[in-house]
Parts: structure tokens; C-alpha cells; sequence
């Protein structure tokens, strides 16, 4: 009798040791899930206006229908890029991109503007920034020996923007700039044909509607 009761009463001390052990597991489960939504409330929120919420979702679905559609045909754009220069085998080294953005920047400096206000304003970070000439210079490096500008089309040029030139700038100056327009603007009309050939070949699928 006496083994039995001090059996019960062993049984009894396990399952109360379970329950507390259990009780406090709970209980550091909610402080975690309490200190998670207050750590990451900006995942959530926006901002309060004297206490009521104005939350990320709302802000997310005005600016999904304001501007939704041509920030997914951007991205789309870009993914076709990549994937293209990627399939062609086009690759560019860290310094080539570290070479073109100081020299970006260097510009603006020269310019007497502050470089990180300039991204600020346009709403860019540096890694934005990065990423887009990144994408800039690929695409170069995809077309590079296709684009052709001869004498003929600057010397058209040179004569149907006379005036656009400050009359300070040189000759060989004025040639100079003639030339990178040109340039310019074959590349563009360029990337315009292949985005358009990249897009009637793609499967693109849409899974919510601007």
C-alpha cells in the first residue's frame, strides 16, 4: 500500500513538473511573439496619426494602383536583361563598375552638388544606383562592336544641332559630343529592339492585375 501511494505520488510530482514546465515554455513563447510584433512593427505599420494606425498594407495597395503596373513592367524588363546577357555569357568585373560609378561621381562632385543627397532626392540608395549602371554597362558590353557612327552621320549631326554647342567648345570637342549622341542613340534604339524581341519570346505571367 504504502509503495503504491509513494508511486502515485511520483506520477503526481512528474505531470505537475510537466504542466509547470509547460506553463513556462507558453509563457516565453508569448514574451517572444510580444517582442517580435515590437521589434517588427515597422513590417506592419507606417505610421500613427494620434494613435490610430495608417498601416504598410494600405500604403503598399495606393502605391501598387498608382503606379503598380509600370514598376512590374520594369522589373520585368530588367529580368529579361539579365537573363540575356547572362544567357550570351556577358560578364563585367567589380572594378569596371567601381571604375564607371566614381566616375559618376566624381562628375557630380565637379558639378558642386553632394552626391548621397543627389540619390536621396531621386529617392535611390547607393545600391539602387549601383544596380542600374551595373545594368547599364552589360547592356554596352552585350552590343559592343554593333554600333556604328561614321563621318557621314556626324558631320549631319554637327550641322543640324550647330546651335545646341556653347560657342566656347572646340572642333575636336564639338566632334567629340556629336559622336557619343550618336552613340547613344544607336544604343537605344538597340535596347528598344531587344526588349521588344525579349518580350514577344518570354512567358510572362501576371498573378495580379493593375
Amino acid at each position: 500500500m504504502a509503495a503504491k501511494l509513494a508511486k502515485n505520488v511520483k506520477k503526481k510530482s512528474r505531470i505537475e513538473f510537466n504542466l509547470n514546465r509547460t506553463s513556462v515554455l507558453l509563457i516565453g513563447l508569448i514574451f517572444l511573439i510580444i517582442a517580435a510584433i515590437y521589434l517588427g512593427r515597422g513590417l506592419f505599420v507606417a505610421a500613427t496619426v494620434n494613435g490610430e494606425i495608417i498601416s504598410r498594407i494600405a500604403i503598399i495597395k495606393q502605391l501598387e494602383s498608382q503606379s503598380g503596373r509600370q514598376v512590374v513592367d520594369s522589373q520585368i524588363t530588367e529580368k529579361l536583361i539579365r537573363q540575356e546577357v547572362k544567357r550570351q555569357g556577358v560578364e563585367l568585373s567589380a572594378e569596371e563598375l567601381s571604375t564607371r560609378t566614381g566616375q559618376i561621381e566624381q562628375s557630380i562632385a565637379m558639378q558642386g552638388q553632394n552626391f548621397d543627397e543627389l540619390l536621396a532626392a531621386q529617392g535611390l540608395t547607393r545600391t539602387d544606383f549601383e544596380n542600374q549602371i551595373e545594368l547599364q554597362l552589360l547592356v554596352e558590353r552585350l552590343f559592343e562592336g554593333q554600333i556604328n557612327v561614321d563621318e557621314a552621320k556626324i558631320e549631319t549631326y554637327l550641322v543640324d544641332n550647330t546651335l545646341s554647342f556653347p560657342e566656347e567648345l572646340g572642333e575636336p570637342e564639338r566632334r567629340m559630343q556629336a559622336m557619343e549622341a550618336l552613340r547613344q542613340e544607336e544604343l537605344g534604339t538597340k535596347i528598344r529592339d531587344l526588349i521588344q524581341r525579349l518580350r514577344s519570346e518570354a512567358e510572362i505571367k501576371f498573378f495580379v492585375n493593375y
